[in-house]
């Protein structure tokens, strides 16, 4: 699970490469910005697939598009805003951090079993 703030930017991105030229085959797929945004891939016959959500592709972006604002000028992005951004990608990290213990711990204790 991504942190709010990280999610946010990650939808962002999600929507801005949506609404850049895509080629005729993503556009077939996904036809609108609900099914990309759902993960919803309509296939040739009309059936949909479902298929990991689209701003889940952008969140390693958003990840760093938030670090680099953390070494813009204060005239740029304020102190504040910083220390925000900057809790948001801590706990950001420890929630993923978690869910990576959780799967492995899961593997060991399968093939312990």
């Amino acid at each position: 699970m991504t942190e709010r703030t990280v999610r946010s930017m990650a939808k962002e991105l999600a929507g801005a490469f949506y609404e850049d030229n895509r080629s005729p085959g993503f556009r077939a797929a996904f036809p609108t910005f609900k099914h990309y945004m759902r993960g919803q891939w309509v296939q040739g016959d009309g059936s949909i697939k479902a298929y990991r959500p689209g701003w889940l592709h952008h969140v390693d972006q958003a990840r760093k598009i938030l670090a680099l604002m953390l070494g813009k000028p204060d005239a740029q992005v304020s102190p504040v805003m910083k220390e925000r951004i900057f809790d948001a990608l801590i706990e950001d990290r420890d929630r993923q951090f978690k869910a990576e213990q959780q799967k492995t711990a899961k593997k060991l204790h399968q093939v312990m079993n």
